[in-house]
């Protein structure tokens, strides 16, 4: 007999002594009801717990294995999945300290711009020059979301104190068997840090075609009947989101004169700030150059 049977036992005969048998009976019956509750919560737990360790070891197995690296084709929003997987408990956040943990999540859940990108922006940019320097996000918190090498990655970003983008401030959420895992920080191996980078080219060359007004963004409204069925059963509402797709029609600026007979190669004028005495403005990303010679390759179409 080990401890938990002694424990229960002694449980039971303080609860049943000097009792009538009808009564004992009784008693009995509820303690049964009791333990069998607890036995099943318990199995329900062990399960959860093993299903968890599989999604992790499944991510890292994806990690470990440095995959080349491949941007699928993603057509819709998963933002909510990751948000009603922290409200059942599915979800992992791997940060210092269980404030900084409470903190991002909190910011997570309060989350409402999410991109969906179905495009290689970065092979677009391949032959572009000038791509370096400052980004401005489309929000001061948001998300873009990816498929890469048959995961689902979201990004998400947060602009720092000066309204600026250059130091990949971003959050990445990987999902593995219907769990999420939040990884603040990437940059420990050499994968790692290759992972990172990809998918902040990614979501550079997003930030700047949407400000040089190269790309649009077309919001996908949620189903309001849907979201109220969703609330009713206690699951987060779908929110909307914005599909990134390249202009039609796009803005370029002269950078040599309307009538100079000069061609220069298209290129894209940075973004910067631009200081008054009292106030500063930020001057956005534009294309420069001769638009026919194109910037935009074949190869972003996935």
């Amino acid at each position: 007999m080990n401890a938990n049977e002694e424990v229960i036992r002694a449980e039971i005969a303080a609860q049943i002594e000097g009792l009538p048998p009808v009564q004992q009976q009784s008693v009995l019956r509820k303690l049964k009801a009791k333990y069998d509750a607890e036995i099943t919560a318990l199995e329900q737990r062990r399960g959860d717990l093993s299903h968890e360790i599989s999604a992790y070891q499944g991510l890292q197995s994806w990690l470990d294995g440095s995959p080349a690296l491949v941007l699928e084709k993603n057509d819709c929003s998963r933002l909510h999945q990751a948000k009603a997987a922290k409200l059942d408990g599915k979800a992992h956040i791997f940060a210092e300290g269980e404030k900084l943990k409470e903190s991002l999540g909190q910011s997570f859940m309060d989350l409402r711009h999410t991109f969906v990108i179905k495009h290689d922006w970065r092979a677009a940019f391949e032959s572009a020059d000038g791509l370096d320097g400052d980004v401005r996000l489309p929000y001061e918190m948001c998300a873009f979301e990816f498929r890469i090498s048959g995961k689902s990655v979201i990004a998400v970003a947060v602009e720092d104190a000066h309204n600026l983008f250059p130091n990949r401030p971003m959050m990445l959420l990987f999902e593995s068997l219907g769990h999420w895992f939040f990884v603040s920080d990437l940059e420990d191996g050499a994968f790692g840090k290759t992972l990172s980078e990809f998918v902040w080219q990614q979501v550079k060359a997003v930030a700047i075609a949407l400000d040089a007004e190269v790309a649009t963004k077309e919001v996908i409204r949620a189903s309001h009947k849907l979201n109220e069925k969703r609330q009713k059963s206690g699951k987060p509402p779908l929110a909307d989101y914005h599909i990134v797709d390249l202009a039609k029609r796009h803005r370029v600026a002269n950078s040599i004169g309307e009538h100079s007979d000069r061609k220069v190669r298209l290129h894209f004028r940075r973004g910067h700030w631009r200081h008054f005495e009292t106030y500063k403005t930020w001057i956005r990303w534009c294309l420069v150059g001769d638009p026919s010679l194109g910037f935009v390759g074949k190869h972003y179409a996935l």
